[in-house]
């Protein structure tokens, strides 16, 4: 009877720590009384961070691009996934919700934490405030608009604590939106941080080293580069031509880094920031808080360079249905230690990488490419003429909804 007991013990407990291994151990994120979240490092000193680029898709997302976010998922485990802008470009309003939820089925099916910062299409057919209530309604959402009187939506800092439970507040990340066009006018090129986001982060900034009795490392997220990334390329004579060349406020540039500046990585298309620059980097030098600033928006282009100490990250996009380069389509990762703050380290998986074998197009939502972009195509067009038809239609009835 003993015997039994030990073998049925033994197979009992087999099976629990089978069953533990099997399931993902994506860190728990607490929820406080205020309704928000509150950031640990997990009992290792660890923090790792998930970062999607441009998935800009629409209602019916390309399956790769979903299998291979939940792949990433399973394979990283992180305690935080950051949407880095151009989330879902879905030119029917009320088809925002449907895009907006097949980008978060991977991470609410495993019950992971996300955040996002805006893109500059996302706001283009449906208003922030809105698209924010539908991300809140799909899982656990930390991102929040801080201060309501600034410009754009869902500026805000997201603090990561002690694993002790000290109440110290060890890092902090920085979550910008990058705003659209300037003077909401899409002719005049893209917009940029204002100067009212800048002195909401220096006092911030200030009240978080004043509370903590130093300066907290922190990390920030945007959607646009800054324009400084142009004074780490090549210059090109006037009359330069190629695909190769690229201008900036009337100055031409090889897409090459200087061979003096301390920048590696994939340039594949022309950074594009705005024409303005608001001054982002400069206040972020001057606190002395930020270590990097990651950005998405050029979807081909990945690297890292640092000018003025502070490493501007350019990571790529995921997107299948939006502009992208096979060399680059990837997700990134950032993981934090506890137990020294100001060393990160930052990794790139590519498409190919994760699937070096893959021969066979997943046929799962993937705008039926198995059949060539020919009938992929024919059905795109005849979609959106259903749609453009409605529209009007549409607009009328929630209006007078409204």
């Amino acid at each position: 009877m003993r015997y039994l007991f030990k073998k049925t013990t033994a197979l009992v407990l087999a099976l629990i720590l089978a069953l533990s291994l099997a399931v993902p151990s994506f860190a728990v994120v607490e929820k406080n009384e205020e309704g928000g979240y509150t950031l640990r490092f997990n009992e290792d000193g660890s923090f790792k961070i998930l970062i999607f680029a441009d998935c800009q898709d629409g209602i019916i997302p390309n399956g790769r691009m979903t299998r291979f976010m939940a792949d990433a998922l399973d394979r990283e485990q992180p305690d935080l996934v950051i949407f880095l802008g151009d989330n879902v470009l879905q030119e029917f309003q009320p088809f925002n919700e449907a895009g907006i939820q097949q980008i978060l089925r991977p991470l609410v099916e495993r019950g992971v934490p996300y955040a996002y910062v805006w893109g500059n299409h996302d706001g283009e057919y449906n208003t922030k405030e809105n698209m924010h209530a539908i991300y809140c309604a799909y899982g656990d959402c930390l991102t929040y608009d801080a201060d309501p009187a600034l410009t754009g939506f869902g500026n805000c800092n997201l603090p990561i604590y002690a694993s002790d439970k000290s109440g110290e507040m060890v890092f902090n990340l920085w979550l910008i939106d990058s705003n659209m066009y300037l003077n909401g006018d899409k002719s005049q090129g893209y917009d940029y941080v204002h100067p009212d986001q800048l002195a909401w982060y220096r006092r911030t900034s200030e009240a978080i080293e004043a509370q903590q009795g130093h300066k907290v490392p922190s990390l920030m997220f945007q959607h646009i580069i800054v324009p400084e990334i142009y004074e780490l390329l090549k210059q090109a004579p006037a009359d330069a031509e190629g695909e190769n060349i690229c201008e900036y406020n009337g100055q031409k540039y090889y897409l090459e880094f200087r061979d003096d500046a301390d920048a590696q990585g994939l340039l594949l298309e022309s950074p594009s920031p705005s024409s303005v620059n608001g001054g982002l980097l400069e206040a972020l030098v001057e606190r002395g808080d930020v270590l990097a600033v990651f950005s998405g928006h050029d979807h081909t282009n990945r690297f890292r360079a640092r000018v003025d100490g502070i490493e501007l990250i350019q990571c790529s996009a995921m997107a299948f249905m939006a502009r992208n380069d096979e060399r680059s389509r990837g997700y990134h990762t950032v993981t934090l230690n506890e137990a020294a703050p100001q060393d990160y380290t930052f990794e790139t998986t590519l498409y190919t990488e994760m699937y070096p074998n893959e021969t066979i197009i997943d046929q799962s939502l993937a705008y039926f490419e198995g059949a060539g972009w020919g009938v992929a195509y024919v059905f795109k067009c005849l979609v959106q003429y259903i749609l453009d038809t409605l529209r009007p239609l549409m607009e009328i009835l929630t209006a007078v909804s409204a």
